[in-house]
């Protein structure tokens, strides 16, 4: 039976989504329904290699439909144009494609799945170019901002460190790898901020960080980046704007819904 919940909503998804019960014989069947049965308000049976195969092929899709929402921010930027505003205008009432949102797309199920199907292949194809898409995100971040302002010598916060809204999962997150990209800028200083998280970090690669409060992470900033689009994150960046107008923003996001990607915190004033 594989799982196709997000991670998060358990409760929610395990009472409204379909459950498959992939199984070798009837007996099994029986019984995984049976188990299922006062839960779900669907099941599908079917065999076992089948109902793997859905799972792999629903976080799949996901995976390859934000890397293209990923690579459509890159080529928007790189004209010079905003994704937030393009992707409203070609989903308004248009029934053939939705766009998604940009942002940092990785997690313990959708950046692996892809690889257990394209283990299969000796090629490049679609699924190995999404994967490379949308890991190259942290480093497209630190690169556009530092296009607009300097990132040596300034002090950095990083808001959001797991991989989720809300959650205080960190695994298979981006934000580490966005760390250490701005590292590799010899900033002043990093601030992360994560009120998901405890008072210490632990991470693997980027040893123990200080958990900053979010407005003193913010305090005297000169760059923010946005890392993961927690609940709160909107407020905080609109008293930034109050106090600090000059901020350099990167939020790909879009957590002040402004539609903004690049900017400084004083524009949120005007949106």
């Amino acid at each position: 039976c594989p799982e196709r919940i997000a991670e998060g909503k358990a409760r929610e998804e395990l009472r409204t989504l379909p459950q498959i019960v992939g199984t070798e014989d009837d007996l099994s069947a029986e019984l995984a329904v049976a188990l299922f049965a006062p839960l779900a308000p669907e099941i599908l049976p079917t065999d076992y290699v089948s109902a793997e195969l859905v799972k792999l092929f629903n976080n799949i899709a996901r995976y390859v439909h934000f890397a293209l929402a990923n690579q459509f921010a890159l080529v928007a930027d790189t004209f010079g144009a905003n994704i937030h505003q393009i992707r409203h205008m070609a989903n308004h009432k248009y029934p053939r494609s939705y766009i998604a949102g940009p942002g940092l797309t990785a997690g313990t199920c959708l950046r692996k799945d892809f690889g257990m199907i394209n283990e299969w292949s000796p090629y490049p194809d679609m699924l190995l170019s999404a994967w490379k898409m949308n890991e190259y995100i942290p480093a497209f971040l630190v690169q556009h901002l530092g296009k607009r302002t300097e990132l040596h010598d300034k002090v950095v916060a990083i808001l959001g460190y797991t991989f989720k809204m809300d959650t205080d999962d960190t695994r298979d997150s981006l934000a580490p790898k966005l760390y250490r990209y701005v590292q590799r800028q010899l900033p002043e200083a990093i601030r992360v901020s994560d009120h998901h998280l405890p008072a210490t970090i632990v991470d693997d690669r980027n040893g123990e960080l200080r958990n900053w409060d979010v407005d003193e992470a913010l305090n005297g900033a000169d760059c923010v980046f946005i890392a993961t689009n927690h609940t709160g994150y909107n407020e905080a960046l609109r008293r930034l704007a109050e106090r600090q107008p000059d901020t350099w923003v990167a939020d790909i996001w879009n957590v002040t819904r402004a539609d903004l990607m690049f900017y400084k915190a004083g524009a949120l004033l005007d949106a």
